[in-house]
């Protein structure tokens, strides 16, 4: 669950639609596979009535697009629609935009109070591997966190270990990154071969999935590995994972974000900064070997093709 926030102050708003449009590719991600790597963006006045009708009972709004940034001059456009409306606004954007100071400059102006960024990887041959090389364009990370810096915008990041590339020695520089920088929120999954992706497909030609469908086998629960990684055991990747939630979301670590520049930059998002950081440091314990669906569930279930 990406939402950033729950309850009556919060509304999801769905900009995407199965369609035309979206190039970008990533070998682990699901969405992409799901939808063949097309995209379609709801009309823009169609999402501005839906705003207008809703801006006086909510206080922020989630706009769930997996990448608000996948076509930069349509997200312009719907930015400067956005600015007469004085809403507040989180989302999912990819790094590469943070280069661009217009999209900034209106990214600000619209009411965005955040964006989650999938980091996934220090590691640069992983970036590769995922063919997410465009993480690292333009000055890369560094140059990317600093403009975003520069407007005032929060970073939920999120990282992802298990690629050939990661050891156990590779979680202590990730978190040491998010915590300099000052992440509003953070989270550092282990990799998921989810069916139908090139992920997928690879590591079942390696041999090196745990179960065959992980999905559905009832002995999988919320942080189980279903591969075998290179650089160490599951058990380890399970282990270090939840190792550097914890640390992440200690509270010696959520005060220090606290009083970052940025993150205190807006006393609406600052004084949620805590409640957000509580209820993420309560999931790192209760999500641990949840199981996956619904347990009380009764109805009739689709098969599996």
């Amino acid at each position: 669950d990406r939402s950033i926030f729950r309850g009556k102050r919060y509304l999801p708003i769905g900009l995407v639609e199965a369609g035309r449009g979206c190039h970008l590719r990533c070998e682990f991600c699901a969405v992409q596979t799901v939808f063949e790597r097309t995209q379609t963006r709801r009309p823009i006045d169609r999402i501005l009535e839906e705003l207008r009708a809703l801006k006086d009972q909510k206080r922020i709004f989630f706009f769930v697009d997996d990448n608000i940034t996948s076509n930069i001059s349509q997200a312009k456009e719907f930015f400067r629609a956005l600015i007469p409306l004085n809403i507040r606004w989180v989302s999912q954007a990819s790094i590469n935009a943070a280069h661009d100071e217009e999209f900034l400059d209106l990214l600000v102006r619209s009411g965005c109070q955040g964006v989650l960024i999938g980091f996934e990887s220090l590691n640069p041959a992983n970036l590769t591997a995922m063919d997410k090389t465009f993480n690292m364009a333009k000055g890369g990370f560094e140059k990317a966190l600093a403009n975003l810096r520069r407007h005032k915008i929060r970073v939920y990041g999120t990282f992802i270990f298990g690629y050939d590339g990661d050891t156990p020695e590779s979680f202590k520089p990730t978190l040491e990154f998010a915590q300099h920088h000052g992440f509003y929120i953070a989270a550092f999954n282990h990799l998921t071969p989810f069916p139908g992706t090139p992920l997928y497909t690879r590591l079942e030609a390696e041999g090196r999935l745990l179960y065959q469908d992980w999905w559905l086998d009832d002995r999988y629960s919320y942080n189980r590995i279903p591969f075998q990684p290179r650089g160490m055991s599951p058990e380890a990747l399970q282990r270090e994972c939840l190792a550097t939630r914890r640390e992440f979301y200690s509270w010696r670590s959520i005060f220090r974000r606290s009083v970052d520049e940025v993150n205190r930059a807006n006393g609406f998002m600052w004084r949620n900064f805590f409640g957000i950081n509580a209820m993420h440091r309560g999931d790192v314990s209760l999500r641990d070997h949840y199981p996956l669906g619904d347990m009380a569930w009764r109805g009739t279930l689709l098969p599996a093709s």
